[in-house]
């Protein structure tokens, strides 16, 4: 059964969600792999795309808020990613060992 617009839409932004929380980025290819009912990039571009906007609304919303220059929200997102990606890394080396 074919998958709704709406219903797609909320797949990749839960897809995107999850992959921006594990601290990998969210890439048109990357989400169709974790849909295999859908093997069309055109398809799944749209909702990346927005998802990707979004984001980066969000973010400048954060720094406008708390006037923070766009070097220093930059810095700090990319920091932030770095850390979570170690603990990840951890993490899966602790569930290896075991």
């Amino acid at each position: 059964m074919a998958m709704d617009t709406q219903d797609l839409r909320e797949r990749v932004f839960m897809i995107c969600d999850g992959l921006s929380d594990k601290g990998e980025k969210c890439t048109v290819r990357r989400v169709l792999s974790e849909i295999p009912e859908h093997n069309s990039t055109s398809t799944i571009h749209p909702f990346v795309k927005e998802w990707n906007e979004l984001q980066l609304k969000e973010r400048d919303g954060i720094r406008e808020s708390y006037q923070l220059s766009s070097s220093f929200m930059d810095a700090l997102v990319s920091e932030t990613e770095r850390v979570n990606k170690d603990a990840i890394k951890k993490e899966k080396d602790k569930t290896e060992l075991y």
